[in-house]
């Protein structure tokens, strides 16, 4: 709630610039799931201030209006989002539709676009992260671990930002969400909540990231164990 005020006074001071704006939408995500309250943020987001359109897709997908996000990348611009991002976010929609030719297909593609894109810039770790997560959906397991976790560590060490280094750790356990690595997944999990970061309960109950752990009776635990906290 005085994160949520802070940003507001913040756009108050500056209402054309992005930052506070995206601020705003990552707290109240992480404060109450992909909800009403956060694509309420997002109505509120002046078109002319940019970043509105990536933070739209990331609500649509994680709605699971996985329709809609399709329709969304299908009217936007041409040029307005890379062509690697465009079949990442394709390849996981289609997976998570449960259509699998479709799913194999746009996931090759974003693997060998993500790949060329790492290639010519071997040291960005958003890269690393969506290509890691395109191997898992891809189900290979050691080549989703290696660019999530080893390359990405490489990358930035975990000692470096504390900032940034938890969203990492909650996207590699994702990953092992969902190549069958349970345990790994709920230990990275358990860590995270522990202490603050930008993973929450909220998150948990609600993101389409952590359906393969859906039933696991750990993660019931953990969730009932860190719901009251938060």
């Amino acid at each position: 709630r005085k994160a949520a005020e802070m940003v507001d006074r913040a756009i108050a001071v500056a209402p054309d610039r992005p930052e506070p704006y995206g601020f705003k939408y990552r707290i109240y995500l992480g404060w109450h799931g992909p909800s009403p309250q956060s694509r309420q943020v997002l109505e509120e987001w002046p078109k002319t201030v940019p970043g509105l359109e990536g933070s739209w897709l990331r609500q649509e997908f994680e709605e699971r209006n996985y329709a809609a996000v399709l329709e969304r990348l299908a009217r936007s611009p041409e040029g307005a989002i890379s062509a690697e991002i465009r079949n990442w976010w394709e390849c996981q929609c289609y997976v998570m539709m449960g259509e699998p030719e479709r799913a194999r297909e746009t996931c090759e593609v974003a693997r060998e676009q993500l790949e060329a894109a790492l290639a010519a810039r071997p040291n960005n770790e958003g890269i690393l992260n969506r290509l890691g997560w395109t191997y898992a959906l891809l189900g290979q397991r050691d080549k989703a671990v290696r660019a999530a976790g080893e390359q990405a560590v490489a990358v930035r060490p975990v000692s470096r930002d504390p900032v940034v280094d938890p969203f990492r750790i909650v996207n590699l356990a994702s990953i092992y969400a969902w190549v069958g690595e349970h345990d790994e997944a709920l230990d990275r999990i358990e860590d995270e909540l522990s202490e603050p970061s930008g993973l929450t309960v909220a998150l948990l109950r609600l993101q389409p990231d952590w359906d393969p752990l859906r039933n696991h009776p750990r993660f019931q635990e953990i969730l009932e164990k860190y719901g009251d906290e938060q």
